[in-house]
């Protein structure tokens, strides 16, 4: 199962970057009276350090025009957790934003895998390909792709990521994990690099690729999806060339 959950923002206030959901998050953290439930949220220690495994939380802004804060639990602990505590959050966007009301709203659903009998064809509109080693791999990978030769390497590389990932989140939610699942087709455009921090940059891509799985609810692949990177869209333009 998953919870959408969502929170109005006041008139005059929108979310359009990516991370931008997340980072307003963890700014009004401190006026949140559970600080358990911020540290969940944010998937991070005592210290504020990363923790590691998958972040069961995905921050993004929704439709009209990014003026929802929306995020979305997976799995179970996840869940009860942002239903029970979710109003906290509203409560401190209200003190923040010094808005009287602000409206939120809940939505469970259901996600799922299960073997097609065809392709399916998928997208992601902004895939974080790669966590470290930009400056001495990847970006001569890059110069390679954009060259106009699809880079080998970046293709598998990305191919083993959508599969590692969509197994990673099945389990979270507990869901049978199958042992055939295969990722094909892959095609990378608009490659560049974001930077993540000071002095550090991740390769991102618009990705296209094919699954002989279908995907049900929300599914995200790629580094930094909890902050609304990698989510995975069906895809109707046909199938990405290998």
């Amino acid at each position: 199962m998953f919870l959408r959950f969502s929170i109005s923002l006041p008139a005059g206030h929108s979310l359009f970057r990516y991370c931008a959901a997340r980072d307003l998050v963890a700014k009004i953290g401190d006026l949140v009276p559970n600080q358990d439930f911020v540290r969940h949220l944010l998937w991070v220690t005592e210290g504020r350090i990363p923790r590691a495994g998958l972040s069961p939380f995905r921050f993004t802004s929704s439709a009209p025009r990014g003026q929802n804060l929306e995020i979305v639990a997976l799995g179970s602990r996840a869940i009860a957790d942002l239903l029970e505590h979710g109003h906290l959050l509203s409560n401190a966007m209200s003190q923040y934003f010094r808005h009287v009301q602000l409206v939120e709203g809940r939505q469970l659903g259901h996600c799922a895998i299960a073997p097609s009998p065809k392709l399916m064809r998928y997208r992601v509109h902004r895939m974080i390909i790669q966590r470290y080693h930009y400056e001495s791999l990847f970006k001569s990978e890059e110069a390679v792709h954009r060259s106009g030769s699809p880079s080998p390497f970046l293709l598998s590389h990305v191919k083993q990521l959508i599969e590692r990932d969509v197994l990673r989140q099945a389990e979270i939610m507990l869901l049978d994990v199958p042992d055939d699942l295969e990722v094909s087709n892959v095609a990378l455009t608009d490659l560049k690099p974001h930077r993540v921090v000071k002095n550090r940059s991740n390769l991102s891509a618009r990705v296209a690729f094919a699954l002989n799985y279908g995907l049900k609810g929300p599914w995200s692949v790629g580094h930094l999806a909890s902050r609304g990177f990698g989510v995975i869209t069906e895809n109707s333009r046909g199938l990405a060339s290998a």
